[in-house]
């Protein structure tokens, strides 16, 4: 999970400085994809 959270954190701060539309777009891909598997794992955690 760490690794998702850290994708979710370099995401967001790719977005604090990108100018260019390719990496604000792929920031925010990355972003809402890696914040879906957190939230995934740890419902999934506190579901055992």
């Amino acid at each position: 999970m760490r690794h998702h959270e850290g994708a979710v954190q370099m995401a967001r701060d790719a977005l604090a400085g990108a100018t260019d539309p390719r990496i604000v777009e792929l920031a925010e891909d990355v972003n809402a994809g890696q914040a879906a598997e957190v939230v995934r794992m740890q419902r999934l955690l506190a579901s055992l």
